[in-house]
C-alpha cells in the first residue's frame, strides 16, 4: 500500500472546498465545506465565486482542492469523501481493529 499523496496548486477554473481554519477565517455569509469556483489567485489570496454567482475574497489556506494519492500506477484524486470510504476499508487485521476509532475521528473531524 503506498502512501504518497500530491495537492494540486490552487488556479484558476478549480472547483475546491471552502475551510474553517485559524487564525484565518471565511469572510461572513459563506461557510465550510462549499464548493466555490477559484476565479483570481494571488500569492495569499483568492477570490471564489459559489454557487449564487456571489464573489468571495478567501484566504488560499482556506481553500481544499482535493489530494492525489498514487494508486495502481497513477495518481488519483482522492476526495474527503474517498478517503472517509478509503479509511473504512480493513487493510490488515491491525487496521481492522482501529477502524471504529477511525471512523469516529473521521465523523468529527467531517462534522
Amino acid at each position: 500500500m503506498s502512501t504518497s499523496r500530491l495537492v494540486p496548486a490552487i488556479r484558476p477554473g478549480m472547483q475546491v472546498k471552502t475551510r474553517s481554519i485559524f487564525p484565518y477565517p471565511l469572510p461572513k455569509g459563506l461557510s465550510a465545506g462549499e464548493e466555490v469556483t477559484v476565479m483570481y489567485v494571488d500569492h495569499d489570496m483568492t477570490v471564489v465565486r459559489d454557487e449564487l454567482e456571489l464573489e468571495w475574497n478567501v484566504p488560499v489556506i482556506a481553500l481544499d482542492p482535493g489530494q492525489y494519492r498514487w494508486d495502481k500506477g497513477g495518481w488519483v484524486l482522492e476526495t474527503a469523501t474517498s478517503a472517509t470510504s478509503a479509511a473504512r476499508r480493513p487493510q490488515d487485521s491491525a487496521t481492522a481493529a482501529m477502524r471504529p476509532l477511525i471512523s469516529a475521528r473521521l465523523a468529527v473531524i467531517v462534522a
